[in-house]
């Protein structure tokens, strides 16, 4: 399984990842956000996080986050990453 990473930021007071990988035909992401930063904010060091869009719904990420026609596993996004949001910085 091919994992592709989608984010990663990481400074003294942070560290973010954010990875998507295909498991049949379901999109999973997964997030791991871990320091000082994550602990002012939710009481823990660490933060796990994970998203499953099904494959009916995948299909319609292709519009909204502007990719190309899907060829397999290979899809081109337009857009930047995004930038974490700043209460996390």
């Amino acid at each position: 399984m091919n994992r592709f990473i989608l984010f990663q930021h990481k400074t003294s007071e942070i560290s973010i990842n954010i990875e998507a990988y295909f498991d049949g035909d379901k999109l999973v992401i997964e997030g791991y956000d871990i320091g000082k930063r994550v602990e002012e904010a939710f009481g823990d060091s660490d933060y796990e996080y994970s998203v499953i869009v099904t494959g009916d719904e995948v299909i319609k990420l292709y519009s909204l986050m502007q990719v190309k026609e899907y060829d397999g596993i290979n899809a081109s996004i337009d857009q930047p990453s995004p930038s974490p949001p700043d209460h996390l910085i």
